[in-house]
């Protein structure tokens, strides 16, 4: 006769690829070279998916990507931080330019020459989802500065969205127009969304706290004294909104010019801002 408690282990022993332990799994997808082999392990179980958020964010879009069109092969360039590789993934429903956004989104547009509009889409390049936001005429849409922030991803429903192009715009993905905020007709460097609102930094390196839940508001925030202003304004250089450890920071690159044939060089520094 065969032993109860024997026959109670054999039926309770992991059998599932859902029960290995989250360590060994990580290990194994974090040497997948493919970021859509990633995904496609996200959307198995539960207790994968936690472990795959850990894992897309080493991948990153590639810089030949960026704000340009797609070549022939219709093809994403992907750099995998942890094998340091450079790889492809094919893509089919693009066309026209992009640009990076946030929570694993491309920021896709379109030139729609009937009505002489831009048509602008979210995309998941892992899934092909695609979030539509409200197009953008001739005149609003700059192919240089083009890019969005979301407060969450876009599939949540409380979504909010910043985009900045000639002006500053905010919408809900579903609505059918951009709110343009004054103020920041082409002067934004760069945009963030951090404890609930949204700042952005102009070329002045001017700090503003942009308001959403009712009426689209900005304010201006004292950023550093008088003097630092003067000093950023003299010199040549690009200012970035980062968030680090729960802290936001500028970080500003300075850039030397060429001098006697020597190239330019490039220095950063780093402020709170909290």
């Amino acid at each position: 006769m065969a032993n109860p408690v024997v026959s109670h282990r054999k039926r309770r022993s992991p059998e599932r690829w859902s029960d290995l332990p989250g360590e060994l799994l990580y290990t194994i997808f974090a040497n997948l070279a493919n970021p859509l082999d990633v995904y496609r392990c996200g959307i198995v179980c539960v207790s994968w998916k936690s472990v795959i958020k850990t894992i897309l964010p080493h991948f990153l879009l590639h810089n030949s990507n960026i704000y340009n069109r797609f070549g022939n092969d219709n093809k994403f360039m992907f750099f995998n931080i942890l094998t340091k590789k450079i790889h492809k993934m094919p893509v089919s429903k693009i066309l026209g330019r992009f640009s990076t956004s946030n929570f694993g989104r491309l920021l896709t547009v379109a030139f729609l020459k009937i009505r002489d509009t831009y048509r602008i889409r979210l995309l998941n390049p892992f899934s092909g989802q695609e979030i539509k936001l409200p197009s953008l005429t001739d005149r609003e849409y700059s192919t240089v500065k083009l890019r969005a922030i979301t407060s969450t991803s876009p599939s949540d429903p409380n979504c909010l969205v910043l985009a900045f192009a000639v002006n500053l715009f905010f919408c809900r993905p579903g609505d059918e127009d951009w709110i343009k905020i004054h103020g920041f007709w082409n002067a934004c460097s760069d945009i963030i969304f951090y404890m609930g609102h949204f700042y952005v930094v102009n070329f002045d390196n001017d700090l503003f706290c942009i308001h959403c839940n009712g009426p689209v508001t900005s304010e201006k925030l004292s950023l550093q004294p008088n003097e630092f202003q003067r000093i950023l304004i003299k010199s040549r250089h690009c200012s970035y909104l980062v968030e680090l450890d729960g802290n936001l920071l500028l970080v500003v690159r300075y850039v030397s010019s060429e001098v006697l044939g020597y190239p330019r060089t490039f220095r950063f520094q780093v402020y709170g801002l909290n």
